[in-house]
């Protein structure tokens, strides 16, 4: 019977000790915050970071991506573009990339009608992308699908630099009979993105990329017959991409 009545007087003389350093004051409502930062705080409890588990993570790995997408905002052209990227994340936040891009263009229902019109607009014809892109991703979250799947995915921002390939499109002869020829143009540009990962499995993804190209291109007016350049102008072209990544495919 001593070791029983042994454990309950050393509790009950913790307890004593413990409602001694954190009572209040006799005459005082107030609790003891001090005394308990003084015996359960210490200096490293300053700084606080969020704890999360990554399921899909990107640190020190290679991936590549297919991309298939749409362009937006060109009102004299449409069509759709093809390519492909490859890249390096450093870790979950910060990687690099370089892009290829090739287009299917047609003149648009809008670029027609100006030309049965005798009008010749100043239109050029977007023909490829070769760029380089730094990423940064400060997004990485959970999304519940149904209440059936969780869906972990991450957002984050590109910006870059492209070469982008042009031909700007004029008629050698005058309406009605338009005879077409082109010019070769290139020009150095900018590239602005938003883009978003979603992850079915360790190291494939689902990539949706939202882009805004800006670029100096020369000038020439469809009906000039001479392809005499009429100035430089710069053009925005925006597009919607979808794609299909693999991280770490040599594996």
């Amino acid at each position: 019977m001593k070791t029983p009545i042994a454990l309950v007087a050393l509790l009950l003389t913790t307890q004593i000790s413990f409602a001694q350093t954190t009572a209040p004051k006799a005459g005082s409502d107030k609790l003891d915050v001090q005394a308990l930062e003084q015996k359960y705080w210490t200096a490293k409890d300053d700084d606080f970071s969020v704890v999360q588990n990554r399921s899909f993570a990107k640190k020190q790995r290679f991936f590549g991506t297919l991309h298939y997408g749409v362009s937006i905002n060109d009102p004299y052209y449409s069509g759709t573009y093809l390519g492909a990227s490859g890249g390096y994340f450093f870790n979950e936040s910060w990687g690099v990339e370089a892009n290829y891009l090739m287009t299917s263009f047609d003149k648009s229902r809008a670029f027609k009608d100006i030309l049965d019109r005798g009008g010749g607009p100043k239109a050029n014809e977007l023909k490829s992308k070769l760029g380089f892109n730094v990423i940064w991703t400060p997004i990485y979250a959970k999304m519940s699908l149904f209440d059936k799947k969780i869906i972990h995915f991450d957002m984050g921002f590109t910006l870059g630099l492209q070469q982008v390939s042009y031909e700007n499109p004029y008629s050698t002869t005058p309406q009605p009979n338009y005879t077409e020829t082109s010019e070769k143009g290139s020009s150095l540009g900018y590239t602005i993105g938003i883009m978003q990962q979603f992850y079915f499995r360790e190291n494939m993804a689902i990539r949706v990329d939202f882009t805004n190209s800006f670029s100096s291109q020369d000038q020439i007016s469809y009906t000039s017959q001479t392809g005499t350049k009429a100035g430089t102008k710069m053009i925005n072209d925006t597009a919607l991409f979808i794609g299909f990544t693999v991280f770490d495919w040599f594996k």
